[in-house]
């Protein structure tokens, strides 16, 4: 009988220090990962469900980012900034259109992305295991622009799985 009471508060130790992270926390650490990343690869979908119009829009893109240079891929477009110049190709218009600049602004950052979650939305954990942990993120502000966000990523690889958010009916 002593053996199953200790075992049982081992087991609820464990799933205590397991659970233990605040929605803060996890933020933290995500921002963490991925501001102290020196390269970021990120394969993507986007999947837009507008409700008015009871359709859905699904579409794939890669993003790359190095030391001030990045790629990104979409349907019917790539954009690259070399340091210098900003090149967008266009296929369908069979056309190159180069610009030069000292700074291109980089499409997708996830350290101000996650920021601007950090500074302006309050959170809270949804669901937390050693697979995923999921947070809701609303707006701080009532009349915030930024619709409430719920965001999806693998505890330990901090791999976002998913970042999702309704605006004007559309999810």
């Amino acid at each position: 009988m002593k053996k199953t009471v200790l075992f049982s508060l081992l087991i609820a130790a464990f799933s205590t220090v397991v659970r233990a992270d605040t929605a803060s926390e996890w933020l933290d650490r995500l921002y963490r990962h991925y501001n102290d990343a020196g390269r970021l690869y990120v394969r993507f979908e986007q999947k837009t469900l507008h409700t008015v119009f009871k359709k859905s829009d699904t579409w794939r893109g890669e993003f790359w980012v190095d030391a001030g240079r990045w790629r990104l891929a979409l349907p019917g477009r790539v954009e690259v900034y070399d340091g210098a110049y900003l090149w967008v190709y266009r296929p369908s218009e069979k056309e190159v259109q180069k610009q030069k600049t000292a700074r291109a602004e980089i499409p997708f950052r996830p350290k101000e992305v996650l920021g601007k979650l950090k500074k302006e939305f309050r959170r809270e954990v949804v669901k937390e295991n050693p697979g995923l942990v999921i947070l809701r993120l609303m707006p701080k502000a009532r009349d915030a622009a930024s619709p409430p966000v719920v965001l999806a990523f693998h505890p330990k690889s901090f791999l976002i799985h998913t970042m999702s958010w309704e605006e004007a009916g559309d999810s």
